[in-house]
């Protein structure tokens, strides 16, 4: 997705969370499909990070933690691993 980087702000803290008073808990979710086994000749393998799920999950929680302190949020993420093994 061209907005993984930026879509917890935007859409999940700035809109959803926004939009909805009574509810500031949010839990940012990502299906992290890049693999060894994925044809680097597919168009999407070149749109997509080269980095493993777990760095993916560390530098998403970061940004959960620095927008949850910035905008009064509890915010998480989940990056679920759906490579092929």
């Amino acid at each position: 997705h061209p907005e993984l980087w930026t879509a917890m702000e935007t859409q999940l803290a700035d809109r959803y969370l926004r939009d909805n008073q009574q509810c500031q808990h949010g839990l940012y979710v990502v299906a992290w499909f890049r693999c060894d086994q994925w044809d680097e000749a597919d168009s999407r393998s070149e749109k997509t990070p080269q980095m493993a799920c777990e760095e993916v999950q560390r530098r998403l929680d970061t940004q959960a933690r620095q927008f949850s302190e910035q905008k009064d949020l509890t915010l998480a993420a989940f990056v679920l691993n759906t490579a092929l093994r």
